[in-house]
């Protein structure tokens, strides 16, 4: 096996490799496969060049949520994935220029927590 094949069968063997899901994820790569949002900076100079970046991130489908920002020239996203093969990937797509400005690692467990909190939460009566 050489190439393509021989990387196939790597990925098969470690569980697939993919971060579509946090069960997915082998537990070698469990490092890898976290929940980020990355800002990123790309040029958007028209409705076409709005379309054209916003389709491509709906096509991904380890993304949770995106964010465009066209006066800025921004784009942000947020899920489970690898930030460096989500920008190769949305830089073929779209054949733009993708510039990373910011990758944060976020916490799933700690922000599920506090969404159930506030959501548990009993009003209150004064």
């Amino acid at each position: 096996m050489r190439g393509r094949d021989a990387h196939r069968s790597v990925g098969r063997s470690l569980g697939g490799g993919r971060c579509g899901s946090m069960s997915s994820c082998h537990p070698f790569l469990s490092l890898i496969c976290q929940f980020y949002c990355m800002t990123m900076r790309m040029n958007i100079d028209c409705d076409g060049c709005y379309r054209k970046i916003r389709r491509a991130l709906l096509q991904i489908q380890d993304l949770e949520s995106h964010l465009i920002e066209k006066k800025q020239s921004r784009v942000s996203v947020r899920g489970v994935f690898i930030p460096q093969e989500i920008a190769i990937r949305i830089r073929q797509k779209t054949n733009r220029r993708v510039e990373i400005l910011e990758i944060k690692e976020m916490d799933v467990s700690h922000e599920i927590s506090s969404r159930t909190t506030v959501a548990q939460r009993p009003p209150q009566v004064n």
